[in-house]
């Protein structure tokens, strides 16, 4: 709206301004009067140029001779010339008056109105224009700096109703925490819809409880990338946003996962807390686990057409082709006591390289699976591609607390059986 208002604004001063132009073209002032009156005195003189020298009676044409062509005199001081030829102030302004008259005096005066209106117009438009930019200026420097976090109510922003859930998590797990800044589990909700056999997706949220101690704003960064022993396109829910000094808040957070029952287990990612100035923990290269039912057993159902690879670590599966998305499904379930972070070393279409599609950078847990459900390559280099092309991936696991067990699977037939050794255990 603000920026409609400034584009008005300047439109209507271009205008103003080429109209303020135009009317000052067309007027004409007194000083020019006066010129065009001494232009028409002097037409007046010279309509009859000729005199008679006073030293020898000769004829003097003034319009072409400085002086007499008979005697050579001089005829400035000619008494004839005076009379004829110099015309007095008086008489210039009398005539500048009858000229101002004859060019309609009411025009130039409306005129010279309107000119002073515009121009007047035309500053006030400034004037205002430069009001806006001090208001926006001002608006910025007064308005919050960040858009902060609030205490929500459970079902505040569902269109469904969420209870508390029968499994809850034994007091509040800490999700992070620094000083005088911490992050808890609260507790476990699910939706009443849950409980409808026609919805295999359930519905959960948990509750999280934010204190910020400091005598300043601070952000809080959190991710979930694992519930229940599955890994799964994206995070289960992301949150980012700022507490206010003094902060202690609630919010309810997302959970949506297929074919459970109850949230056992969470596992989170990236977590992180910033000032406006520096970061105070951040963590993004390990894991956390909020065991919520210590007897958890991990037993992932997931597709299982064919085995692509596997070593003492890791197997991966086939988990089916989509037609209509021209993509494929791949599992990877994680055997060891590692907890990587899993990526794509990019795929080869006919021994050409290219990068990979649908295969995000991502941490896999001990015993956890990964399911991605739009695996391919990238862009128009796999659109574009034969139909009978051969895809080979390549996947690559590491570990930062232990990188002597990083390895890669190297390539391996999407729908096939790898076309080259998987490189040895203690890869980079």
């Amino acid at each position: 709206m603000k920026i409609l208002l400034i584009i008005g604004i300047l439109i209507t001063n271009a205008i103003l301004m080429v109209q303020y132009i135009r009317t000052r073209a067309k007027m004409m002032s007194f000083s020019e009067f006066h010129k065009e009156a001494e232009k028409h005195a002097l037409k007046m003189k010279f309509k009859d140029p000729v005199i008679v020298c006073d030293y020898c009676g000769a004829k003097i044409n003034t319009a072409k001779n400085k002086s007499c062509p008979k005697c050579g005199a001089p005829y400035g001081n000619d008494s004839e010339f005076k009379a004829r030829f110099h015309v007095n102030d008086a008489e210039i302004e009398r005539q500048a008056a009858e000229t101002f008259d004859r060019k309609d005096k009411e025009s130039y005066v409306h005129a010279l109105k309107s000119l002073k209106l515009i121009r007047g117009a035309i500053i006030a438009l400034w004037v205002a224009l430069l009001g806006i930019f001090g208001l926006i200026l001002l608006g910025d420097k007064l308005a919050p700096k960040h858009t902060y976090l609030n205490t929500e109510e459970l079902n505040e922003y569902s269109y469904e109703t969420y209870n508390t859930a029968e499994l809850q998590p034994e007091g509040e797990p800490v999700i992070v925490e620094d000083g005088n800044v911490k992050v808890t589990l609260t507790g476990i909700y699910e939706s009443e819809r849950n409980t409808e056999e026609m919805y295999t997706r359930k519905h959960f949220k948990v509750g999280v409880h934010m204190v910020n101690k400091r005598e300043e704003p601070v952000s809080i960064c959190l991710a979930c990338i694992g519930v229940n022993g599955y890994v799964g396109d994206s995070e289960y829910f992301f949150e980012y946003g700022w507490l206010r000094k003094g902060a202690d808040i609630v919010v309810y957070e997302e959970i949506y996962v297929d074919d459970i029952e109850h949230i056992y287990e969470m596992v989170m990612g990236k977590r992180e807390i910033c000032t406006e100035d520096k970061v105070l923990y951040s963590e993004t290269d390990t894991i956390k686990t909020l065991s919520i039912d210590p007897s958890f057993e991990k037993n992932v159902e997931f597709p299982r057409e064919k085995l692509l690879y596997e070593n003492e670590y890791v197997k991966v599966f086939y988990g089916g082709y989509d037609e209509e998305e021209d993509r494929y499904k791949l599992c990877i379930e994680n055997l060891s006591e590692h907890n990587y972070v899993m990526k794509s070393d990019g795929v080869l279409m006919d021994e050409k390289a290219t990068d990979s599609w649908g295969i995000p950078e991502r941490f896999l847990p001990a015993g956890y699976t990964a399911c991605f459900n739009r695996v391919g390559g990238y862009a128009d280099e796999y659109e574009n591609r034969k139909k009978d092309a051969v895809i080979n991936m390549s996947l690559n696991f590491s570990d930062k607390e232990a990188p002597e067990e990083n390895f890669s699977t190297g390539y391996f037939w999407l729908n096939g059986t790898p076309i080259q050794s998987p490189t040895s255990i203690g890869g980079e």
